[in-house]
């Protein structure tokens, strides 16, 4: 490409990769012929690895710096690496640079003093403008707290014994009053240049912190400075826990109906006007509903606004959920966690109907729609809590894959998604992204009071004696107890007995059951056409189903039959049945 400027007009809406391929003097003479907020918009767009070669190419670089967000100079950094970053360091104000040390520099409510070393050494790299800056600004418990972790120090006293007490005195001094014993020698060489830069420029400020380096109490400077600390965050977005844990109240259904009551004008869908995310954050990875809706939206203020919002409503998450505020994956995964609950309120306010979705995405704040959507994963965990309640804990021992994880997901201390239910072989548990989640979980749950009730009323089996006297007639074999298990072996008995309890089997009766229930086709066992219905039919007498249970039945039988179907299918017609491995049926002990 040549070196000629690129025509303003051709590149009006460029973007950092755009810019970020031209010429050098032509991507300078482009970027510099925009405005500040034209310019950081542009940096924040770009990756992390590109954002402070796009500053450097300013001609104001302070400006540009300090017109970027906090948190996203903190993560440029973070990403870039401090020691790479000292050009962005020191064109910071003392705003964005207290940002720093309150996110990097502390753990839950103790200082970091690994980290807080490091800052001050970049600091120490920076002009001495920076540096009294910093010490004039921030605040004074910190500074005492986090000095006195590094240096001690002594005081020449009185004239009377001055020349006793210099022969007791460390070498570093300022005044010939004051004395500091550093930690080690590493602390000396940060140290000392800031205390001096300090004592040059601000006298006053280096007494009065000095006095409190040596008389002040460590936990009370502690205290006070994370008390400022908690204020400062919490004007970034990061509240209190009290506070934050208010993003998980629910959320009735009476109030989603009202909501939804109020949002009956939707404006038409113009696809014309559709955008791209451009800076704050981006929705590539997040559930396709919301991504869509999101990029509906031509508002570019109401763009920002929503944006802005799910950015602090992450940061609430971060502090209820007790995750690191200085960890990008921290961030992400809080972030993602924002947009798969936002998504799924999305989902139920505007039915699915993307048109409403993005009058809603405008209307209703990103915190609502959160409450709205993790409501629906908690509505499902209270209620299989209070069934719980009513039957007892064991019921839960009894519940089959994948259902039993989906319940152990769902009563956890935040409800979770187990992924089995959607995605074969997969043990993850995360949080919900979309309705469909929060459908097939209901499945779950539907399925286990059913399944309890089919086992337990139906067949009058007694919880006490199946997790107790039970247990041990049965063979230690490959499966465990389970509804199906039971299920099935009720079945063998009913066909070979005539009985309807869940006694454990013998080999010969398993010997009854497969010829009377299986075909042989050149030695391959299966399950005879016609059984699965004559199966239903049997149980379906037995079961006072109401109509929308009946396909949880049917879907009950076809797994406890297709159980059976694979384990004697693995046998040929010529083997000898080995009931280790067979998990479907329940066996006598030896």
């Amino acid at each position: 490409m040549s070196d000629k400027v690129v025509d303003l007009v051709e590149f009006k809406n460029i973007s950092a990769e755009k810019l970020l391929k031209l010429p050098q003097n032509s991507a300078e003479k482009l970027f510099n012929s925009l405005p500040v907020q034209q310019k950081a918009e542009l940096v924040i767009s770009a990756p992390f690895k590109d954002r402070i070669d796009l500053i450097l190419m300013s001609d104001d670089t302070r400006a540009l710096v300090q017109a970027l967000p906090e948190e996203e100079v903190y993560w440029t950094i973070r990403e870039r690496g401090r020691a790479d970053s000292l050009s962005i360091i020191s064109r910071t104000s003392h705003e964005q640079f207290q940002y720093f040390i309150d996110i990097d520099c502390w753990n839950r409510d103790e200082i970091d003093f690994n980290n807080i070393a490091e800052w001050y050494t970049l600091l120490g790299k920076c002009n001495e403008v920076k540096v009294v800056e910093w010490f004039e600004n921030a605040d004074e418990r910190f500074l005492i707290s986090t000095l006195k972790r590094f240096m001690g120090i002594s005081k020449i006293e009185s004239e009377a014994d001055i020349l006793e007490e210099y022969e007791d005195m460390p070498n570093d001094t300022l005044d010939s009053v004051y004395y500091f014993q550093f930690a080690d020698d590493e602390s000396r060489l940060v140290l000392m240049p800031l205390l001096s830069v300090l004592y040059k420029y601000d006298s006053s400020l280096f007494y009065s912190l000095i006095e409190g380096v040596l008389y002040d109490f460590v936990t009370e400077a502690d205290e006070e400075a994370f008390r400022w600390r908690q204020v400062r965050i919490s004007e970034k977005g990061f509240p209190a826990i009290d506070e934050a844990l208010e993003i998980y109240q629910l959320v009735s259904d009476r109030e989603i109906e009202a909501l939804k009551q109020t949002l009956n004008n939707v404006r038409e869908l113009n696809e014309e006007n559709k955008t791209s995310l451009r800076y704050l954050l981006s929705v590539e990875n997040a559930p396709s509903f919301f991504s869509d809706a999101i990029k509906h939206i031509s508002d570019e203020k109401a763009l920002y606004d929503i944006q802005k919002n799910i950015i602090n409503l992450a940061n609430k998450i971060i502090m209820a959920d007790c995750l690191e505020i200085r960890e990008i994956k921290d961030k992400k995964k809080a972030i993602d966690k924002a947009e798969g609950y936002i998504n799924i309120g999305l989902e139920i306010i505007s039915e699915e109907d993307m048109s409403k979705a993005v009058e809603v995405l405008v209307s209703v704040h990103p915190l609502e729609l959160f409450r709205i959507g993790y409501s629906s994963g908690l509505k499902l965990k209270n209620r299989i809590k209070k069934y719980i309640l009513k039957y007892g804990e064991q019921i839960l021992s009894f519940a089959d894959a994948p259902y039993s994880e989906s319940i152990s997901g769902l009563l956890q201390k935040r409800p979770k998604y187990f992924e089995g239910l959607s995605e074969k072989d997969s043990i993850t548990l995360r949080d919900f992204k979309n309705i469909y989640e929060i459908k097939y979980t209901e499945e779950a749950v539907n399925y286990l009071i059913f399944c309890n009730r089919l086992i337990f009323d139906c067949f009058k089996l007694d919880h006490e004696y199946l997790t107790g006297a039970f247990q041990d007639k049965v063979h230690n074999n490959a499966g465990a107890i389970t509804y199906i298990s039971l299920f099935n072996t009720i079945m063998v008995n009913n066909i070979c007995k005539g009985s309807s309890g869940p006694d454990p089997l013998t080999g010969n009766e398993a010997g009854v059951f497969i010829k009377t229930a299986f075909d042989n086709k050149n030695g391959v066992l299966s399950l005879k056409k016609g059984f699965k219905a004559e199966v239903f039919a049997w149980i379906k007498k037995r079961v006072n189903s109401e109509k929308q249970e009946i396909s949880i039945l049917k879907h009950f039988v076809e797994q406890a039959l297709k159980m059976i179907n694979e384990d004697i299918n693995s046998f040929s017609s010529n083997d000898t049945i080995d009931i280790r491995y067979i998990s479907a049926l329940l066996f006598k002990k030896d």
